[in-house]
């Protein structure tokens, strides 16, 4: 990719969201018609992204919405509006004697709070808060749909947290008293706290009596039952239900942990401690100026006494442990009993994957800046001989190696097993990608790139100047300054002639051809036909573009003067066949714990059942309910609300097997809105594409492929 692109990246929105990439081959969109449904040089000065089936438009320098169809729903006749649209009611905003005053209406257009208040805040559970008077003497109150007022304009603050509930101040942020009330100004919680913080990911709060410096805090729940009364210095960031406590005794700082029941898991006796991973946190004792690290687990219990210079946990089966300090420091392996699996003579171990490590030889005369690396397992058998100057992590089972030094470096792959796949020849080899991985050859002046199979086999010739990784079955290629994409047959679907590309996914592609000061925009499908000619200065797929599929936003002129439209591509897609499902091997971390789930992979894209992660993100603010209406043979799921449990959820053989998977006939209901996912039946429950599933609801997927672990963060927004 150019590095123009990170001054100006066109996200488009995919065509199919249906269909994913496999592995060996790509799935091709190609497109039936192109529909302008608001032609860019009308009226327009702007169309921000769509948020719940709207999109806020400025004309005339007033804000208003289109649907989907481009239908002015609420016209643009006001000072203000969000650009982000969600919820049951909008507020906007007018100027009013020189004062802007703020209403709300509802998503057809229609006035619930006339603008005469001096804020309106947010909708939660129907209810907001609203002011009125200037900024010194401001009170705040609720209000609800109809413009009745809950809660009269009495306090000094209010905010929404969530779940119906707000946060309420008297007497001013720094000597005032906080407290929560609900959405009919009921307290929930006393007024009575000087500090009061939401842990949404586990519904509880942090609350603090006394000052920042010398007070204390405690923990409560969403109804007000205390369950820590405050007696620490400070209780950090919860993870995975768990959070660091610390206290100041004697000018020193001591850390323990806390669960989000209020369960005291380690008193704050420790100088240090790691998060939990893989069920265990590392905790240091000091005694003067001497520090030793153990292991404790998630009850607290002891696992490791304090005595190493350093433990590192994992999340698997074994722990790095550290003793001896500068030379004579030595790196081995614990199990989490604290047995020494492989004592400490190594000069540094790096984790590989869950069960493979890096060892470091050094040279005779004992330079640690000079030596080989080699490879062992978990229990310390020796893989590969400590021979290479470089080893590094290419896939779960495939590691790269090198030869040499510096820019002369060569390198090659060997397995898990230590058999050699690629001798140590390349200038450059990537990480693998279902599969695929980036190859180079030649120094940088002079330099090829091509693209290898996990044996080593090359599945696309080194032609080219630059290569981007593979995605969803394609790569961007480029030569000189034109680029182009070959699929992952190797198959070079277009040649390179356009100034640059921006993939999405599902082969669906932003191109651009001219320089940037005359650059123009356009759409190329997975065959590189042009679906849309370059033509627009800009476009974007909308941020909601589960619920806008084929939907896109273009500008004809400069981002100041230029009018903004909405585009409409159709495709078609081939249809999805029986496959076979495999086991998935990989690890699984939601919100930093290890959860076991029976998930298969399907064309090189994991698979999960539904109801178990609707199970797991219950509580989260990304929870989200599943029902089944068997008459209409459909799936409905419900974003923000407790998922039900029915049975069976996170049941996990003893021993996965593969298994036939049958495309999945079901409709799939958002919110009540058709929405289409790629899924399948395996074994009688329905099995989502993990990714879908995160770009629906809007939590973190990611892939670390040195841990061979697919991370689930609810605290974090979707990602291609």
């Amino acid at each position: 990719m150019k590095k123009s692109m990170a001054k100006f990246l066109v996200w488009v929105l995919t065509i199919a969201l249906l269909f994913s990439a496999m592995p060996s081959s790509a799935i091709q969109v190609f497109a039936d018609s192109v529909k302008i449904l608001v032609e860019p040089t009308l009226v327009y000065e702007r169309v921000y992204d769509f948020s719940d089936g709207l999109a806020m438009v400025v004309k005339n320098g007033k804000g208003g919405y289109i649907d989907k169809t481009g239908k002015e729903v609420i016209p643009p006749i006001y000072d203000y509006a969000p650009a982000w649209a969600s919820g049951d009611a909008i507020v906007v905003a007018n100027t009013v004697n020189n004062s802007r005053k703020w209403g709300a209406v509802d998503r057809t257009g229609k006035v619930l709070i006339d603008t005469k208040y001096d804020e309106i805040g947010y909708f939660n559970n129907g209810v907001a808060a609203f002011a009125t008077g200037d900024y010194e003497s401001r009170k705040y109150g609720l209000i609800d749909l109809s413009g009745k007022e809950v809660v009269l304009a009495k306090y000094d603050y209010i905010t929404s947290i969530g779940n119906g509930l707000f946060l309420v101040n008297t007497g001013g942020w720094e000597d005032g008293k906080y407290g929560i009330i609900d959405k009919a100004g009921k307290l929930v919680v006393a007024q009575k706290y000087d500090s009061i913080e939401y842990i949404m990911n586990e519904e509880v709060f942090v609350v603090r009596e006394g000052d920042w410096e010398t007070g204390k805090v405690g923990l409560i729940d969403k109804n007000g039952k205390v369950l820590i009364s405050p007696k620490y210095n400070l209780i950090l960031g919860f993870e995975g239900g768990f959070a660091f406590v610390r206290m100041i005794i004697d000018n020193a700082e001591y850390f323990g942990c806390i669960d989000s029941k209020g369960n005291e898991i380690a008193p704050p006796v420790y100088a240090d401690m790691s998060y939990f991973y893989g069920g265990v946190s590392a905790v240091c004792e000091r005694s003067g100026d001497n520090y030793k690290w153990g292991l404790i687990d998630q009850t607290g219990k002891v696992l490791v006494a304090p005595k190493y210079e350093l433990v590192i946990p994992t999340e698997g089966d074994v722990c790095i442990v550290i003793t001896g300090q500068e030379e004579a420091e030595r790196y081995g392996l614990i199990d989490k009993t604290g047995k020494e699996v492989v004592a400490p003579k190594y000069h540094a171990l790096h984790k590989m994957s869950e069960n493979i490590f890096a060892y470091f030889v050094p040279n005779e005369s004992g330079d640690r800046n000079s030596g080989k690396w080699g490879l062992i397992d978990k229990s310390g058998k020796e893989i590969v001989a400590a021979k290479y100057d470089y080893i590094e992590t290419g896939s779960e089972d495939l590691f790269i190696i090198g030869e040499g030094s510096g820019d002369s470096m060569k390198f090659g792959l060997v397995d898990k097993n230590g058999k050699l796949h690629v001798a140590p020849r390349y200038g450059e080899i990537g990480y693998f990608y279902n599969g695929v991985a980036r190859v180079r050859q030649g120094d940088w002046s002079s330099s090829k790139y091509g693209f290898i199979d996990t044996t080593g086999r090359e599945i696309v010739a080194l032609k080219y100047d630059y290569a981007n990784d593979f995605y969803d079955g394609y790569a961007i290629v480029s030569n000189g300054d034109k680029y182009g994409l070959v699929d992952s047959k190797g198959k070079e679907v277009l040649a390179p002639k356009y100034n640059d590309i921006s993939q999405l996914s599902d082969g669906v592609f932003a191109v651009q051809v001219g320089d940037w000061d005359s650059a123009k925009w356009g759409i190329v499908d997975g065959n590189g036909s042009e679906i849309v000619a370059p033509k627009y200065d800009y476009i974007s797929r909308p941020y909601d573009f589960i619920e806008t599929d084929g939907i896109f936003i273009i500008r004809t002129g400069s981002w100041s003067d230029g009018k903004y439209g909405i585009l409409e591509i159709t495709s078609t897609a081939p249809v999805l066949e029986p496959s076979t499902a495999l086991p998935t091997s990989s690890n699984v971390m939601v919100n930093g714990q290890k959860v076991a789930f029976e998930a298969y992979n399907i064309g090189g894209s994991n698979y999960f059942k539904l109801r178990d992660i609707a199970k797991v993100l219950s509580g989260s603010e990304k929870q989200f309910e599943v029902g089944w209406d068997a008459e209409k043979n459909a799936i409905s799921l419900t974003s923000g609300k407790a998922y039900t449990t029915v049975g069976g959820e996170l049941t996990v053989s003893a021993n996965p097997v593969s298994k036939e998977a049958i495309p999945t006939t079901s409709k799939i209901y958002l919110n009540g809105k058709e929405i289409k996912l790629t899924a399948y039946n395996i074994g009688g429950s329905n099995y989502f594409k993990l990714r879908d599933i995160g770009r629906a609801f809007n939590f973190g997927v990611t892939w670390d492929g040195t841990l061979n672990t697919i991370k689930i963060d609810t605290t974090q927004t979707y990602t291609e």
